[in-house]
């Protein structure tokens, strides 16, 4: 069987059916997820992961595809018997509590995991091969996991749900001969065969509410990992706030994100139109390393590890109070002097300033202006 390992085959149709939102921090942690799984060793390759990861969640779409079993050749052909047969559990545990039929993935009529559990799933599968990507916390980007530790309890909880859905293991090839489940045209719903080892199923505290509730506790966690070939760039308003389109996604009053492959630099950056922060201004295609806003981020430079970038804000003074045109360019706190364009000759530091950029007096020139600190007689 053919496997279409770019997703880019003309025959593909794709349905935008319903919204359903989503959280950028939580579609990280699938992409992360779902390229531990391929990274280096999967012949399903990382641009597939990618697109599918794009479609799925920022798209907001039903994915039917004519290449429907291109797609699970691709996504088995890594997998070894076992780990299909705890998909497949999963796929009919599912299906067996009726779950809402937006949060499904439909794929020439068969029912397969949602996207986050998909992720869940095949992270846990890479911890079974050892796999594991080292966790980290980012103390930049909010809600992130605490602790390395918290997040492999979180994997073994989700290990012990699928486990615990004993049922017979469905074929490999299910989308060619899946005879246990039949669509039921007319209704326009999906039915399925009782199964006698399914009976209990719907019975409170059940595998699938176990698994449930394991993918709602880690998405809350939101960890970010690196790999070895994609990292992720995240733009922080550092203050401010970001309500606008970047990179053809919304972002909402959200934090903008960007994967990165390895290496690459960075192609395009969040639009100040869409950045504000009340009472105060920026610099035009400018980013920072640091949460100052000291040190300029190089944009030729390649990008080999996951970083964050901030905008940098601050508001003109005259004297440390007054808003003007010209004068002190000083952060929202306060505590740095950016720079000083004004035209006395002899003008007093704002008392709240700490620390003075480098350069911040290079517009005076040498012409014997001076600064001296509020605080000294």
């Amino acid at each position: 069987m053919k496997r279409n390992d770019d997703f880019e085959r003309k025959d593909d149709r794709v349905y935008q059916d319903y919204s359903i939102g989503y959280d950028p921090e939580a579609v990280e942690y699938d992409l992360q997820c779902i390229s531990r799984l391929t990274n280096g060793r999967s012949r399903f390759g990382m641009q597939s992961a990618q697109k599918i990861y794009y479609r799925i969640q920022y798209e907001d779409i039903h994915f039917k595809s004519t290449t429907g079993e291109d797609f699970l050749a691709g996504l088995y052909e890594n997998m070894t018997e076992e780990q299909i047969q705890e998909i497949n559990r999963a796929v009919r545990i599912k299906r067996q509590k009726r779950l809402s039929r937006k949060k499904r993935l439909r794929i020439n009529g068969i029912v397969v995991m949602s996207a986050s559990v998909l992720a869940l799933v095949s992270s846990v599968y890479c911890m079974n091969r050892s796999m594991q990507a080292d966790f980290h916390a980012d103390e930049q980007t909010e809600n992130l996991l605490e602790t390395e530790n918290l997040q492999k309890n979180q994997m073994e909880k989700s290990i012990s749900a699928v486990n615990s859905a004993e049922t017979d293991a469905a074929d490999r090839n299910m989308a060619s001969n899946g005879s246990e489940w039949h669509e039921n045209q007319s209704a326009g719903a999906v039915r399925q065969i009782p199964d006698p080892e399914m009976q209990d199923a719907d019975a409170e505290g059940t595998a699938v509410m176990q698994l449930m509730e394991a993918v709602n506790e880690t998405d809350t966690q939101k960890p970010e990992a690196d790999d070895n070939s994609v990292h992720t760039v995240t733009f922080s308003m550092n203050g401010g706030k970001y309500s606008g389109d970047y990179n053809n996604y919304s972002f909402k009053d959200r934090t903008p994100v960007l994967v990165v492959d390895s290496g690459d630099v960075i192609s395009c950056f969040p639009d100040e139109q869409y950045a504000s922060y009340a009472g105060y201004q920026t610099e035009k295609d400018t980013w920072y390393t640091d949460k100052e806003c000291l040190n300029r981020y190089d944009k030729d430079s390649r990008v080999t590890k996951s970083i964050t970038l901030y905008k940098k804000w601050y508001s003109i003074t005259s004297d440390g109070s007054t808003p003007a045109s010209k004068g002190f360019y000083i952060s929202p706190d306060g505590k740095i002097l950016y720079k000083y364009d004004g035209d006395d000759r002899q003008a007093v530091i704002p008392q709240t300033v700490t620390t003075i950029a480098e350069g911040a007096f290079d517009g005076l020139g040498n012409d014997g202006a001076s600064m001296i600190l509020a605080d000294i007689d």
